[in-house]
């Protein structure tokens, strides 16, 4: 009996134990839970105190099925928006859609960074300030040393204006058409369809097929175009065939 009254005491104190540590742990998970959201309260974006307003530069009807494309300036006039707009409007195959674009502007300016020799213009804050207005794709335009290279995340295009104008279109095919970058080296894509790993990918029609891909491996469906180099507006007619394809879901 006095062994059995010991085994019982020793069960009742390991319960007592283990509920001990797990109110340790629980109240420890909710400080934690607390002190995260004190920070992430004091680290969210904060725009800045006067009112942000949204600009129409060029409207071709109401933003619901139309290309809404908003833009930024840090460092630089707001009228290198309409050298931009002009260009995508006089190349293929935007020109024969410019009717499904509308432009904007907010009276932000966002801060850019150089990572690599990159430029880098997104930040949440960017992001926030651009849902003013109507916004499918983000453009930020600064100047910078002609050695800086654009970018494009996500929906927005970091573009540097020392840069031939065929930078839009190069990073709008990214972000709008998911093209892969057809220099090496590069990253590709998931799901991009003109870097591939065989010329069989390429249906007939297409203007040829070319080593060096993003990947020394891989091909490329033409010798030079835009998304190779910034020399030329031509997408070539594989990429381009891409590029309307997404044109056509809107009006």
């Amino acid at each position: 009996m006095e062994e059995g009254a010991d085994i019982s005491e020793e069960v009742q104190n390991n319960r007592a134990g283990s509920r001990k540590s797990l109110y340790i742990v629980l109240v420890a998970f909710f400080a934690i839970l607390i002190v995260l959201g004190i920070f992430l309260y004091f680290k969210s974006p904060t725009l800045p105190s006067e009112g942000l307003n949204c600009k129409t530069i060029l409207s071709n009807g109401e933003p619901d099925g139309k290309i809404d494309i908003v833009f930024f300036f840090n460092g630089v006039s707001e009228k290198e928006a309409d050298d931009y707009i002009s260009y995508i409007d006089e190349v293929e195959p935007f020109k024969a859609n410019k009717d499904k674009f509308n432009f904007y502007s907010v009276n932000y300016n966002p801060s850019c960074n150089i990572q690599n020799g990159i430029l880098i213009c997104y930040s949440r804050e960017l992001m926030q300030a651009s849902s003013v207005c109507p916004n499918d794709y983000v453009i930020v335009l600064t100047r910078q040393s002609a050695s800086i290279r654009s970018s494009a995340y996500t929906n927005l295009m970091s573009l540097n204006v020392a840069s031939q104008k065929s930078v839009l279109i190069h990073e709008f095919g990214h972000v709008f058409a998911n093209l892969a970058d057809e220099y090496v080296p590069s990253t590709i894509p998931r799901g991009s369809k003109n870097c591939v790993s065989s010329c069989d990918s390429f249906k007939s029609g297409n203007q040829g097929c070319f080593k060096g891909c993003s990947k020394d491996s891989y091909y490329r469906p033409v010798e030079t175009g835009v998304m190779r180099t910034l020399s030329t507006s031509n997408y070539g007619a594989f990429d381009e065939k891409i590029v309307q394809e997404n044109l056509a879901k809107y009006v």
